[in-house]
C-alpha cells in the first residue's frame, strides 16, 4: 500500500472537486444531506446516483484503524507549511480554513499542496474501538488531482494556541469565507510534533464519497481545551460518519 493505485480520471476529478474550498462553498448544487434521520448516512446513496459509491464502495472511510494493523512500509512525509492570514468558513456541514498560500506535503517523493482542513466532532476514524472529542482533517491535492488527507484526532487538554485563533473565529451556523487580516496561523502548530501515522487508501467520508483518498492518520494526538471542543460541537453539531468496513485493505501500523 506504500504506493498509489490507479484511478480513472473521472474520479479523481469527482473527488477533488467535492473537498475544494469552492465546491464545499456551493453545496446547493447537491442534493440535501446531513447526519441524522432521512438524509443521515445510511441513506446518502438514496440521494442521488452520484452518491452511490456511499454504499457500494469497497474502501470507504472512516474505519477503526488500530483492530486492522498490518505490516507495511512506511511512508516518507514531509511537512512545509507556512503561515497566513486566517479564512474561515461554515458550510452547514462543517467549520473550514481555507489555505491559499503554497502550504505543501511531499508525500513518498510526490509534491501535494495543501488546501484547506476542517473538523468533526466526535472523531470520525476510531483507534480500537476508541472515538475522540474531534478530528481534524487536512486536505492535500497533486497537481494531478489526486487527494491526500492527514487526520489529527483532538482530545480535551492545554489550549492550543492557533487553535484558539481559529475558534474565536469559528462561525456559529452556516456562513461564507471571511478573511481576518490581522489574525495569522501556521496550521502546522496543529500537527503533533512526532508523525506517526497509520496509513491507508480510503474515500472521502462526506457524499459523494468518492474512493482513491491517500489517508493517513496520526497516533499522536493533539490537545484542544474543553471549551475549544465546545465551540466546535455547538457549531456543527454531531458530524462524524459511521465507521466502514475494511474489506480486503491493508492498514499500515505507525512506525
Amino acid at each position: 500500500m506504500a504506493r498509489w493505485t490507479g484511478i480513472l480520471a473521472s474520479m479523481v476529478i469527482a473527488t477533488s472537486a467535492a473537498w475544494s474550498s469552492g465546491a464545499m462553498a456551493a453545496e446547493g448544487n447537491k442534493p440535501a444531506w446531513g447526519y441524522e434521520g432521512s438524509k443521515g448516512p445510511g441513506e446518502w446513496a438514496k440521494l442521488s446516483p452520484d452518491f452511490a459509491a456511499c454504499e457500494s464502495g469497497r474502501q470507504q472511510s472512516p474505519i477503526d484503524l488500530a483492530s486492522a494493523e498490518k505490516p507495511g512500509s512506511p511512508v516518507s512525509v514531509a511537512i512545509d507549511y507556512k503561515p497566513l492570514p486566517l479564512t474561515i468558513l461554515h458550510n452547514g456541514h462543517t467549520v473550514e480554513v481555507v489555505i491559499e498560500n503554497g502550504s505543501t506535503m511531499t508525500l513518498d517523493g510526490k509534491a501535494f499542496e495543501l488546501l484547506q482542513f476542517h473538523f468533526h466532532t466526535p472523531s470520525e476514524h476510531t483507534a480500537g474501538g476508541k472515538r475522540f472529542d474531534a478530528e481534524v482533517h487536512f486536505v492535500h491535492r497533486s497537481a494531478d488531482g489526486q487527494l491526500a488527507v492527514i487526520g489529527v484526532f483532538l482530545e480535551n487538554g492545554a489550549a492550543n494556541p492557533t487553535l484558539a485563533k481559529v475558534i474565536a473565529h469559528t462561525p456559529p451556523q452556516k456562513a461564507a469565507a471571511q478573511t481576518f487580516a490581522n489574525t495569522v496561523i501556521n496550521p502546522r502548530d496543529i500537527l503533533p510534533a512526532l508523525t506517526q501515522f497509520w496509513v491507508y487508501d480510503g474515500s472521502l467520508t462526506t457524499p459523494p464519497c468518492s474512493e482513491g483518498v491517500r489517508w493517513m492518520v496520526e497516533r499522536v494526538t493533539a490537545p484542544m481545551s474543553q471549551e475549544h471542543i465546545d465551540v466546535l460541537s455547538k457549531a456543527m453539531g454531531a458530524n462524524a460518519r459511521p465507521i466502514q468496513p475494511i474489506n480486503d485493505r491493508q492498514v499500515v501500523a505507525p512506525n
